[in-house]
């Protein structure tokens, strides 16, 4: 538009409109590797959208990463770190152990802020000659965590799902679990604050050394954790859990096909931890309850024990 004023002279008025900027696009998910303390770390970073991210592991250091629909986001070599961070979004993520891993790595998952989110990791491929430990957290959310486990063969694996804040559901499967004379496998489940479920499966022949916790954290929480263990096994076990502040739910039962006339079994230490004493409890016969005050301190030791070496500060000695 043009305009004249009284002497004739012309004024354009300014007029504002958007312009398309060219070759800029803005992904939700950035993907690179970084070098930290001499390791290629796979960063993973998501915003404030619904990010869908899958993450394929093919268990000798390379990784692709993919969205919902399949295109893909990024890749990595020589990968020995993972590290996923949804920043203030909902996110999906899925994890997959392609191959069994025969490089070692550790993993980092902390869900997004913005809704309630889910991580699945399966791990059925089996683990070989190698060291892993995973750390995967919610949020405030009701969030999901899953996992599944294959065998272990001279091989270290720490696994610690922790849901934090909201109604979570935590759970870890292993159909076929076993731990071979030279391994060693910890898990932690957790729920930390609000009403959970814990759900824990876990089957196969024991050689080495197996221990689990499980904490259902504040709230009123389900917690069913159920272990067999194989014909054949010699190894140690110890199976803890505990429902936590708040009126649970605890099941905990250990199937010992080892044993005929005996457990062949180096050790088996199996406990529900009660501090209210008013939990709901249901369990086999070679499973110890702690009941009151004692029951609390024992388990803040015993189960802090737990969280270090599934958390990967040590692989511990039984």
């Amino acid at each position: 538009m043009v305009l004249r004023l009284r002497n004739g002279n012309a004024v354009h008025r300014f007029r504002p409109r958007l312009e398309e900027l060219e070759g800029r696009m803005c992904l939700s998910v950035t993907v690179a590797t970084v070098v930290v303390n001499g390791h290629n770390e796979l960063q993973i970073t998501g915003d404030s959208a619904a990010d869908t991210v899958n993450i394929a592991d093919q268990g000798n250091g390379d990784f692709t990463v993919t969205d919902g629909g399949g295109a893909t986001l990024g890749t990595g070599t020589a990968i020995s770190a993972v590290k996923f961070d949804g920043k203030d979004g909902t996110d999906t993520l899925t994890y997959t152990l392609v191959n069994p891993l025969t490089n070692s790595e550790s993993i980092y998952v902390k869900l997004g802020s913005g809704g309630s989110g889910s991580a699945n990791f399966d791990f059925s491929a089996g683990f070989n000659g190698a060291e892993m430990h995973l750390n995967a957290y919610g949020s405030a959310n009701a969030d999901t965590l899953t996992g599944t486990l294959g065998a272990l063969v001279n091989a270290h694996v720490g696994v610690n799902l922790d849901g934090r804040g909201g109604d979570d559901i935590v759970t870890l499967q292993g159909p076929a679990a076993n731990v071979d004379a030279d391994s060693t496998l910890h898990v932690r489940l957790e729920g930390g604050r609000g009403d959970d479920g814990i759900n824990a499966a876990l089957a196969g022949q024991v050689n080495g050394k197996l221990k689990i916790s499980a904490d259902g954290g504040k709230g009123t929480d389900t917690l069913v954790s159920e272990l067999t263990v194989e014909a054949g096994s010699t190894g140690r076990v110890t199976d803890f859990a505990k429902g936590g502040r708040g009126t649970d739910s605890v099941t905990l039962n250990v199937t010992d096909n080892s044993a005929v006339d005996a457990s062949t079994l180096a050790a088996l230490h199996a406990k529900i931890f009660d501090p209210s004493g008013e939990d709901t409890l249901v369990h086999t016969d070679n499973v110890d309850v702690l009941v009151g005050h004692h029951g609390s301190l024992k388990a803040e030791h015993e189960l802090h024990g737990l969280g270090a070496l599934a958390h990967g500060h040590g692989h511990g000695h039984s």
